[in-house]
């Protein structure tokens, strides 16, 4: 389960490479699972010219790894190494063009197509 405060690595090409969770969106309570929206706020960015996220921007993003074990409605528990998620615009199109690494199979349910299509595979 991913709280608050709680760091992850980005795995899009936006140019940040660290962010913090500051809010979890659409929820009762406050933790978030393979799948869920947060609002994120950007700790390190890669030392590049062209980055389409500065130091503190306050971001939309979905979660598209965890370390926690995740099961499925077929009883199989997925766990990955890292925290890792993807940032978002306000139309939820992806900013990156380009993903590391797989993506959970949970992203496919919530119909988000454009970040399934430059991800380089599904698990």
């Amino acid at each position: 389960m991913i709280g608050v405060k709680t760091r992850f690595y980005i795995t899009d090409n936006s140019g940040a490479k660290e962010g913090e969770c500051i809010k979890v969106l659409n929820k009762k309570y406050q933790h978030a699972k393979v799948g869920d929206f947060i609002v994120v706020a950007i700790k390190k960015v890669r030392l590049r010219k062209k980055i389409k996220v500065k130091l503190h921007d306050v971001r939309f993003g979905i979660i598209v790894r965890t370390k926690k074990n995740v099961c499925r409605y077929n009883g199989i528990h997925i766990s990955f190494e890292d925290n890792a998620m993807a940032l978002l615009d306000k139309n939820l199109n992806p900013i990156g063009n380009r993903v590391s690494g797989p993506l959970s199979y949970e992203i496919r349910v919530k119909k988000l197509m454009k970040l399934i299509l430059i991800s380089p595979s599904i698990f």
